[in-house]
């Protein structure tokens, strides 16, 4: 082991080996902090440049790369509440509260030193788990699989206090979309209503693109600045950038203890192949919140939950690499690119890694940690710089963000129609947001989806067709054991939480908060979270109109639901019309292929049959609020500003987003800097010349990048104008 590490240490030295360590970090920030990029992508456009080199600094590279995007992912999370990554949605939770009262380098030093110690942990662990490692992975086959997706969603849709259903309704929908097309389960197509741009599935990039990056734009759209001052206070605004880093270090040492859990839980998460990448943030997240004696603090700012979420997310890294290096089974999309470029490089992975080349392991042991501190060290110097960001106005971030979303969803897989699912999964999460349906639970159902079914299917062929091979095993009840005293302990928990705090169960109607600001945890997911004050009074919405009464108050005259409660319900009953058509279509299908796809949805319409219900009846609500664990307030029906100003404005920017699509599509690229022009200068109401300078420098870059990689570049269908940058493109077919 010494000489292996010797060895390693002298490669990781020399200058080729210290350039791979500070280009994999500088790559892995960038494409961590652009919404819809992160490592996986960053290191497949590496891949071909490192065809031929030595395998020992070509691993170096893509380890580093793998290690800093988790860092340059929280930078956005943090301020301009736009997670980087799918993983660093926890991150905005606790992050971006903190940036809005002024705190955003106390938070970025926070981030860094969290996911410093999660990745040190991770691969620390990496060395001491080695031996016992098989045992783990080899204890959990198809029905341990299945039962650990579903207690992921459970745990996703229980951290969303007062709206469990919706939760679960989420995750269900997520299931359901991850059946559309063809995938390694089921080789024939499913759901694709005859479009063959749906063949190979709901394109994943476009997906969480449009979920976690357009979406927030929306509402930060129908706001002049990232910056709300009247929630920062002016000693905080006043504290320098030393202040600030001195009390975010601070904050970790204080939070030590829960770091360090953090971190442990995110490699043991990390393991399970499938399931621990973006799962362990959000765990650990809940878990967190739960074991916290300022627990209600978490979603307000709380450096805690900021702790929470960095060091698992870094800390799975080490966990995944486990079976990836021992048994060649990826932990999660990084690991699984990371995989072929070892296979490329012909490097041997199981027993003959280990015996024969262990200083490789240990180059990737010391490249996770290495890369984490350059990554942390330049994210924290840059702090008073990076920072500034969020007093910038929303009018030049938005197009810019929405620009950078696009071409990350169309390099996925260079198919410009992943543009167009970008803007409907855009418009369906602002209405899932909307009306507090958890987006995570949604897009962890879908990311899980192929492997819960595949799981599912493979346990009922070895128990020969019965269901009861599903409960078989210690494993199995285990975890079923483990989810139902989450869902109790959570219950007792809020109850008890509520009855010291003398709040009483209500029931509120939406409170005009802007969504992205501070949230409940989990629940919020880039949204704001409603809350009654205690002894609870009536709230109203933008137009004036009051929100619905408390239970058992009557006020004669008053229609039975209110505008925002019809538009709850209506929403539902759209949602059921969806679940229906999954299920008639399942039926179509022979043998297995509608087997798994018909249970889901069946599921899914018995629950929304309740919500809508309950979006109906005040008195249900309020039953389901006590149910769903004493939560101080139930948001039937949205947590975001339902009026007709506030939908206006939303409106307008999804418009833009559509509108940047369908230029791009038919312009290409250069159609971008246009767009961005006009958007600063109609929407801004700004004058030309900022508006014409920031389209200029969006088009240098575009110029740039065109010609450097004419074949990832899109020139659009309008006939050629300029060779390889402007026109000549053909369009995929649609059918």
């Amino acid at each position: 082991m010494i000489s292996a590490l010797t060895d390693a240490v002298s490669i990781i030295m020399t200058p080729a080996g210290v350039l791979m360590l500070l280009a994999g970090s500088v790559v892995g920030l960038v494409f961590g902090m652009l919404p819809g990029l992160g490592a996986s992508q960053a290191m497949i456009l590496l891949l071909p440049f490192t065809y031929g080199a030595d395998p020992h600094y070509a691993i170096l590279l893509f380890v580093a790369v793998m290690s800093s995007a988790s860092f340059g992912g929280s930078l956005p999370a943090i301020l301009i509440n736009t997670p980087g990554t799918p993983a660093n949605v926890c991150t905005t939770f606790d992050g971006y509260p903190m940036a809005r009262r002024g705190e955003a380098a106390r938070a970025i030093v926070v981030s860094g030193l969290s996911c410093l110690v999660g990745s040190i942990v991770g691969a620390m662990a990496l060395f001491s788990l080695i031996p016992v490692i098989s045992h783990v992975i080899t204890a959990f086959g198809a029905r341990e699989t299945f039962w650990l997706v579903v207690f992921g969603i459970a745990m996703i849709s229980l951290s969303a206090k007062g709206n469990t259903l919706k939760g679960l309704v989420a995750g269900g929908f997520g299931l359901l979309l991850a059946f559309v097309g063809r995938n390694y389960v089921f080789p024939g197509e499913r759901f694709t209503f005859g479009i063959d741009f749906l063949y190979d599935g709901v394109p994943m990039a476009a997906l969480l693109v449009g979920m976690f990056a357009v979406v927030p734009m929306v509402f930060l759209g129908a706001k002049r600045s990232v910056v709300d001052t009247g929630l920062a206070e002016p000693t905080v605004l006043a504290a320098g950038f030393r202040s600030q880093a001195r009390r975010g270090a601070l904050d970790v040492w204080r939070y030590r203890y829960g770091a360090l859990r953090g971190s442990v839980l995110g490699v043991l998460l990390g393991i399970i192949p499938a399931v621990g990448g973006a799962t362990a943030s959000f765990v650990n997240y809940l878990m967190s919140k739960q074991l916290s004696r300022n627990g209600s603090e978490f979603g307000k700012g709380s450096p805690e939950g900021l702790i929470a979420s960095e060091t698992a997310n870094d800390a799975k890294d080490g966990g995944a690499l486990m079976p990836t290096l021992a048994f060649g089974i990826p932990g999660d999309p990084n690991t699984a690119v990371l995989l072929g470029a070892l296979l490329m490089h012909g490097v041997a992975l199981g027993r003959p890694l280990f015996d024969n080349n262990l200083p490789m392991v240990v180059i990737i042991v010391l490249g996770l940690v290495l890369g984490q501190i350059l990554v942390s060290v330049f994210g924290v110097l840059t702090g008073p710089f990076i920072s500034r960001i969020t007093t910038i106005s929303s009018y030049y971030l938005v197009p810019v963000v929405v620009t950078c979303a696009l071409i990350g969803s169309y390099l996925f897989r260079n198919n410009v129609w992943d543009t167009t699912i970008v803007v409907i999964a855009a418009v369906f999460g602002y209405c899932l947001t909307q009306f507090n349906y958890p987006v995570i639970s949604l897009v962890l159902g879908f990311l899980l989806g192929v492997e819960a079914e595949r799981a599912f299917i493979q346990t009922l062929i070895m128990s020969q067709g019965s269901y009861a091979g599903l409960f078989e095993g210690g494993v199995v009840w285990g975890i079923i054991t483990i989810m139902v005293l989450s869902f109790l302990g959570a219950w007792a928990i809020n109850k008890r939480r509520a009855v010291r705090a003398g709040v009483p169960v209500t029931v509120t109607g939406p409170s005009g908060a802007e969504a992205g600001e501070t949230g409940d945890a989990v629940a919020s997911d880039m949204q704001s979270v409603s809350r009654s004050a205690a002894g609870g009074g009536a709230s109203s919405n933008g137009e004036g109109q009051p929100g619905e009464e408390l239970p058992g108050e009557e006020q004669p005259g008053r229609p039975r639901l209110g505008r925002e409660q019809r538009m709850a319900t209506g929403f539902a009953a759209v949602l059921l019309a969806a679940g229906l058509a999954f299920f008639i279509g399942s039926r179509g299908y022979e043998g297995d292929m509608g087997l798994f796809p018909g249970a889901v949805s069946g599921l899914v319409c018995v629950l929304l049959v309740i919500v809508l219900a309950s979006e109906m009846s005040p008195r249900l609500r309020t039953a389901l609020a006590k149910i769903d664990g004493g939560a101080d307030a139930f948001q039937a029906n949205g947590t975001s500003d339902l009026s007709a100003a506030a939908l206006r404005k939303h409106g307008r920017v999804l418009a833009w987003a559509a509108a940047f699509t369908a230029a791009m599509i038919y312009a290409g690229f250069l159609a971008f800097p246009v767009m961005i022009t006009a958007y600063i200068w109609r929407t801004g109401r700004a004058t030309l010349k900022p508006a014409l300078i920031i389209g200029a420098a969006m088009a240098v870059l575009l110029v740039v990048f065109g010609t450097a990689a004419p074949t990832m570049f899109w020139t659009g269908a309008l006939p050629e104008l300029i060779p390889d940058l402007l026109g000549g493109g053909r369009i995929p077919a649609l059918f």
